[in-house]
């Protein structure tokens, strides 16, 4: 289900989806490349770094993706910051 989500969901906010498939029984999904990480780890290693006005930019982003996912009557089940991709240009 979440590869038809990316498929159908195309916003600067979501990840751009290309490609799947199935190697031993694993779904490998082929999707942006996201330099920086995942939320989860940035928090983890840079909380000195995290300055307000990012804290600002990433809550903008994350709420952008979130409305645009809403708008075209979807959802999302498990968001927590290991979900959230990021690339070094934010």
């Amino acid at each position: 289900m979440e590869i038809v989500v990316m498929k159908l969901n195309q916003s600067p906010n979501i990840l751009k989806y290309y490609e799947s498939f199935i190697y031993m029984d694993v779904i490998f999904m082929a999707v942006d490349f996201m330099d920086a990480g995942n939320l989860a780890t940035i928090i983890s290693k840079d909380k000195a770094r995290l300055t307000t006005n990012i804290v600002s930019f990433l809550c903008e982003q994350i709420l952008l993706g979130l409305f645009f996912i809403h708008r075209n009557n979807q959802m999302h089940r498990d968001l927590k910051s290991d979900n959230i991709l990021l690339s070094l240009d934010g």
